[in-house]
């Protein structure tokens, strides 16, 4: 194992989460490395995140209106000076000896270190862990490419070199305010080796303003089919820029997503996000992708095929059933 004590910048991205910034600014503090400097980027918030960042000094603290969190890790990285960079959102938090131990098996050839999360609802019981799948532990070059993810945690359980955040916005998505964890997550195979360990290094607040809790409503529906196609077009755009694929951003999204798609093409066929596709491109794509879908049994498989068709043929009302206006 290559020995270094390589910098970590940690960077955490804030929008109107003042009543958990303290958590997540202590728990970048309280880290067991010497080597680790914190940078709170504010986007704009309105409520009192200010006043709370004020109670400490010894971060460097980062004021910019609203753009989104793509921009305010843009920000963040400005002010970086490490070889190593977190983003931790701002409802998350580090186990102590986070930074240590990514700094141990830091070695110059990675682009991304993965590690495991644990899920925390608000009166802090653990309720679970990422990822949902395992980690790969090599091929993470292949599958991306075959199925167009990698198993990972979300932003916060992920470190990137300097060097593939700085080269992978030179060609970022044209949507600034798109989630940045996907884009970063997804191509970091593409020039780099990743690394994923079993220990958990951080913990994940499940509450129902952030992305995975709350009801499946329109909205949440149509933020996750535009994130997946951000995500797949970076990763199509970086692939062909790098000459190893040939494929269109619908070519990689996942079987989820057209399902996904399908509900707001039945449901709300007027919604933007709905307008580019056929009934029938939708349905041909989506059983395609869930026939070919690593990780899910044979069950699982017609299951989800037989719910697509179910769908398609269906009423309008069957699909809105599935998803509340609000």
């Amino acid at each position: 194992m290559q020995k270094c004590t390589p910098k970590v910048s940690i960077i955490i991205c804030n929008y109107n989460y003042g009543r958990m910034l303290s958590d997540a600014i202590e728990s970048t503090l309280a880290q067991d490395y010497p080597f680790v400097e914190t940078i709170v980027v504010d986007d704009g918030s309105t409520d009192n995140s200010r006043e709370v960042i004020a109670r400490y000094p010894t971060v460097k603290a980062i004021f910019k209106v609203n753009g989104g969190q793509t921009s305010a890790v843009r920000a963040g990285l400005e002010r970086a000076s490490g070889d190593i960079i977190l983003i931790l959102d701002s409802d998350d938090m580090l186990k102590p000896q986070a930074c240590s131990t990514i700094a141990k098996h830091w070695c110059a050839d990675l682009s991304l270190l993965q590690f495991r999360l644990e899920k925390q609802n608000l009166e802090r019981k653990v309720v679970g862990y990422y990822p949902d799948q395992s980690f790969l532990y090599g091929d993470e070059k292949e599958f991306v490419l075959k199925y167009g993810y990698i198993p990972s945690s979300p932003t916060s359980g992920n470190a990137f070199s300097r060097q593939h955040i700085i080269e992978s916005f030179k060609y970022n998505l044209d949507r600034d305010r798109a989630c940045v964890d996907g884009y970063l997550i997804f191509t970091a195979p593409l020039v780099g080796r990743v690394l994923s360990l079993d220990e958990i290094l951080g913990i994940y607040r499940v509450h129902d303003a952030n992305f995975t809790g709350g009801r499946n409503n329109l909205r949440r529906l149509k933020n996750y089919i535009v994130l997946n196609l951000d995500h797949c077009s970076g990763l199509a755009q970086r692939a062909k820029m790098l000459s190893l694929s040939n494929k269109r951003p619908r070519d990689y999204l996942n079987p989820y997503c057209w399902r996904a798609i399908l509900l707001l093409k039945k449901g709300y066929p007027r919604e933007p996000e709905a307008t580019d596709y056929t009934t029938f491109e939708i349905v041909r794509k989506g059983i395609s992708a869930f026939l070919r879908f690593p990780r899910i049994s044979i069950r699982r498989r017609c299951a989800n095929v037989a719910t697509l068709l179910a769908l398609a043929m269906g009423p309008s009302a069957l699909a809105r059933l599935f998803v509340s206006i609000r």
